[in-house]
């Protein structure tokens, strides 16, 4: 898919708010995952990140799943994949 392409399917609005919520659950997920889980500290760091600046952090995680081919009519589990996906690859980088 060309970035434009890309670009232009993360402005879909309900895309955006499905990744809002998305972000709040997998928040959560990581808060009570096992401390042994790898590079849990840096992903416990980014959920003060993002529920801080959820608006901002909802967009650039839009913009990444849209890029992966999730679209506003993409399945709840599929939408949260990819923010799972893009949070541990995010942790300790941003």
């Amino acid at each position: 898919m060309a970035y434009i392409d890309c670009y232009n399917a993360s402005q879909d609005v309900l895309l955006n708010q499905r990744v809002r919520v998305a972000l709040a659950v997998y928040a959560q997920t990581v808060a009570t995952e096992p401390t042994t889980t790898t590079n849990h500290t840096a992903r416990v760091a980014l959920i003060g990140s993002v529920m801080g600046g959820v608006a901002q952090y909802a967009d650039l995680f839009t913009v990444v799943a849209a890029a992966n081919g999730i679209t506003s009519a993409s399945a709840d589990a599929d939408i949260l994949t990819a923010v799972g996906d893009t949070w541990t690859a995010f942790a300790g980088n941003i």
